[in-house]
């Protein structure tokens, strides 16, 4: 479980850099409109680390939209990660060098392309507390594509809306995305990039932030393909007093709090009365990441959120392509989710016979395997099969994945099991777990070169139709097929259910 958890943060290191020195030459010097940089190659990859995409969002830029980063004299190096930002400390992850100023990204690209290469740009998960985009870029790289990944304020250092502070935005970590994609846009040609051609892909948080571009305004016309992995589309978002009525149903049961009362609670905890927005604003950045607990969650605060996300894909999908799916066992990571077993129990009322009846086989071996099967498939297969459904009003196609190909610690694919396969699954001594990476990567890198994951010597992946709702399976075999319509089309009632709720 451990191992997944990492992954799906985006909170292991490539550390090339530090281990294989002989092996590293200096890059050729590029031009940005910042100023010149200069990053390392590795197996004619170029890796250029730790790129600042905007000012720091220290002092009175905490809590304030990114700001266009400050040009520089000189040639700056490239050649090692930043700071990630402010994040718990965990004693079973990798030890991170941690900051407030940490809006760096990090770049990944073929030397001497012969044409414009497609451009990939990685937003890691973490359950928006954790993580950074610390990832083993050359994997990808290597199938002839650019990987970019960047890092975004965390916890609520990017997402939050207290009644102290003086400002309508509440996702500021949104908001660093969409800088970091700006950036991208202005600068990825002086890599070899073609700033038309840009696939946004992430897994969970990251996935979930790869959902949220695709509704937000100000990111419309930066990408040009999205791949959500294992996102919670439908995932109950708290709002702010103001959108009030655009509140739902959480997945305990109870009405989502707004956005100012999670975080005055998160505040008392600090404070002994209601803070000042100086007080928050001079509070050292450990004490308030150090209050959270669980995952934390985006807010529809009308601004940079304008409803529910699934609304909003729902009724104006973007005219892209998409591929987007999940693992078979993303109940994995329901207890570090902050949502307790019997909590989802309560949600179902008592009456969930339907539900033990669509999980009969894990429901057999112990009712938290059944609830944990079910809150997994709620939460991230759901997402990729409303995707699927909403893509149906565009021009566009929709190719949806379901990864079977089990560890050897649960009973299915468990969550973050495809970024693992992504970045590090050639490690994996199992020989299926290594041709499954291949394949993953082949169909990602040729999703992101023309919107089509197909291609010579790949096994075929149907697009998805809201007729046939065809899946590629990917296991010990591959092969397609409709993925737990029955179960699905239950847990999307769910979705019903939960826009109706006594305080309306």
């Amino acid at each position: 479980m451990l191992l997944v958890l990492l992954l799906c943060q985006g909170a292991w290191a490539d550390t090339l850099e530090a281990q294989d020195t002989p092996q590293l030459k200096s890059s050729a010097v590029i031009q940005l409109e910042q100023g010149n940089i200069q990053g390392v190659v590795r197996a004619k990859v170029g890796h250029y680390l730790g790129i600042a995409y905007a000012q720091p969002p220290v002092g009175p830029l905490r809590w304030q939209p990114p700001q266009t980063v400050q040009a520089h004299n000189g040639v700056r190096q490239a050649s090692s990660f930043g700071p990630a930002c402010w994040q718990p400390r965990s004693d079973n992850q990798p030890a991170l060098n941690m900051s407030e100023d940490c809006l760096t990204l990090n770049i990944w690209a073929p030397l001497k392309p012969q044409e414009s290469l497609p451009v990939m740009v990685w937003i890691h998960g973490g359950g928006f507390t954790s993580g950074s985009g610390q990832i083993n870029g050359q994997a990808l790289a290597e199938q002839g594509v650019i990987v970019v990944s960047f890092n975004y304020r965390l916890g609520p250092l990017g997402f939050l809306q207290h009644p102290a502070l003086d400002t309508p935005i509440a996702n500021f970590g949104l908001l660093d995305a969409v800088q970091a994609l700006r950036w991208v846009n202005t600068n990825i040609a002086s890599f070899g990039g073609n700033p038309n051609n840009v696939t946004l892909f992430g897994v969970s948080a990251g996935g979930m932030m790869v959902n949220l571009l695709l509704v937000n305004e100000q990111a419309q016309g930066l990408f040009h393909k999205a791949i959500p992995q294992s996102g919670y589309l439908s995932w109950p978002l708290p709002t702010t007093e103001s959108q009030s009525d655009k509140r739902v149903m959480d997945m305990n049961g109870t009405p989502v709090p707004t956005a100012e009362a999670l975080a005055k609670a998160l505040t008392q905890t600090l404070f002994d009365t209601p803070p000042t927005q100086a007080e928050l604003q001079s509070l050292p950045a450990p004490a308030l990441i150090d209050a959270v607990t669980g995952f934390y969650r985006p807010v529809v605060d009308g601004n940079t959120l304008q409803d529910q996300p699934y609304r909003l894909l729902r009724r104006q999908p973007p005219r892209i392509p998409v591929m987007t799916g999940g693992n078979s066992f993303e109940g994995s990571v329901m207890p570090y989710s902050g949502l307790s077993v019997e909590a989802y129990k309560r949600y179902w009322k008592g009456d969930y016979s339907s539900l033990t009846a669509r999980y009969q086989t894990d429901f057999a071996h112990s009712e938290v395997r059944g609830f944990q099967r079910a809150f997994g498939d709620e939460r991230y297969l759901l997402s990729a099969y409303v995707t699927g459904q909403a893509w149906q009003k565009t021009k566009q196609p929709a190719w949806l994945y379901y990864i079977t190909l089990a560890d050897n610690d649960h009973p299915g694919a468990p969550h973050g099991r495809d970024a693992y396969l992504l970045f590090n699954g050639h490690e994996s001594e199992r020989r299926q777990d290594q041709v499954l990476t291949q394949q993953l990567r082949q169909y990602w890198a040729n999703f992101a070169r023309t919107g089509n994951p197909n291609g010579e010597g790949l096994p075929a992946w149907p697009a998805y139709t809201a007729k046939d709702k065809q899946w590629l399976m990917l296991g010990e075999t591959v092969t397609q097929g409709a993925v737990k319509p029955e179960s699905l089309e239950l847990l999307e009632q769910k979705i019903t259910e939960r826009e109706h709720f006594p305080e309306r």
